[in-house]
């Protein structure tokens, strides 16, 4: 497995990208709610006029 920084915009609209959030992850469920948060902390990251890099976690793709 190879690890690297990439642009989250840029991988966000790559055509092969496909999201799967578990229905039940540890003690943290997935709803409506939890879902749009994330989408909108991911379009606030996106839109930024910031340099700073931001740690989103592990995606595996």
């Amino acid at each position: 497995m190879k690890s690297m920084d990439m642009n989250l915009a840029e991988y966000l609209i790559d055509e092969w990208v496909t999201f799967s959030i578990p229905v039940y992850q540890r003690k943290y469920t997935w709803g409506k709610d939890e879902i749009s948060r994330f989408l909108f902390d991911l379009k606030s990251l996106i839109n930024s006029d910031t340099d700073k890099k931001h740690f989103v976690g592990s995606v595996f793709s």
